[in-house]
C-alpha cells in the first residue's frame, strides 16, 4: 500500500471537497476497497473517501457528519482517479499527485 500516495489523495479530496469511492482509491494505493482506510482515524479530511453506494463513509460518528454533504449533494463520486485527474483543469500544486499517478504534471 503507497501511504504517501493515499496522503495525497485524501488531502486532494478534502480541499477541492469531491467525495472519492474507496474502490478509486484502493486502485492507486494497491490494496482492496475495505483496507483502503482500515488503519485510519475519522477525521475532517478522511471522511472524503466514501463509498460509491452510500456516498458516505463508512463508521463515522454522526457529529462528524453534521457539515458533510449527503447523498446527491455532490454531482459526482469519483470511481476512477486517474480518468477524473486527468480531465480536471489543475492548478500548481496538483503537479505531485499527477506525478505519483504516473500522469503528465501538467494538463494537456
Amino acid at each position: 500500500m503507497d501511504i504517501a500516495l493515499r496522503a495525497e489523495i485524501i488531502a486532494y479530496a478534502a480541499r477541492e471537497k469531491i467525495k472519492i469511492s474507496y474502490a478509486a482509491l484502493a486502485a492507486e494505493i494497491g490494496c482492496s476497497p475495505r483496507s483502503a482506510m482500515a488503519d485510519l482515524s475519522a477525521t475532517k479530511n478522511n471522511r472524503w473517501v466514501v463509498s460509491a453506494d452510500t456516498e458516505m463513509p463508512a463508521g463515522y460518528p454522526p457529529w462528524l457528519l453534521t457539515d458533510f454533504p449527503a447523498r446527491g449533494e455532490i454531482d459526482i463520486v469519483v470511481s476512477n482517479l486517474r480518468e477524473h485527474i486527468s480531465d480536471v483543469k489543475i492548478p500548481h500544486d496538483f503537479a505531485n499527485l499527477r506525478a505519483h499517478l504516473g500522469l503528465p504534471t501538467a494538463p494537456a
